[in-house]
């Protein structure tokens, strides 16, 4: 984990969902996100974050911004321990 002045002074929108492969992973990853809805100013690797048996699966995350409008991204994991660098500018 690395602190990121960046992610610190960033505010996303509300996540809704999120999995790995057909996981259900939601709460887990609003506890990461954190209530100021910025990955709680840190930047972590993908072991961090999804856990040490994550490498070679999907995920996704599904948000709602303010206005109402719907955001997702989603990747593959290839190696556990580079890092988790989720979008930041507009919209995830």
């Amino acid at each position: 984990m690395i602190p990121s002045e960046y992610y610190q002074a960033w505010h996303g929108p509300t996540l809704l969902k999120s999995t790995l492969d057909t996981k259900d992973i939601t709460n887990e990853m609003k506890q990461l996100y954190g209530p100021n809805k910025n990955w709680m100013g840190n930047m972590r690797t993908f072991r961090e974050v999804f856990g040490n048996d994550s490498e070679g699966k999907n995920y996704k995350f599904q948000f709602v911004s303010e206005c109402g409008q719907e955001h997702w991204f989603n990747g593959f994991i290839f190696d556990i321990d580079q890092f988790f660098n989720p979008p930041r500018k507009g919209h995830p």
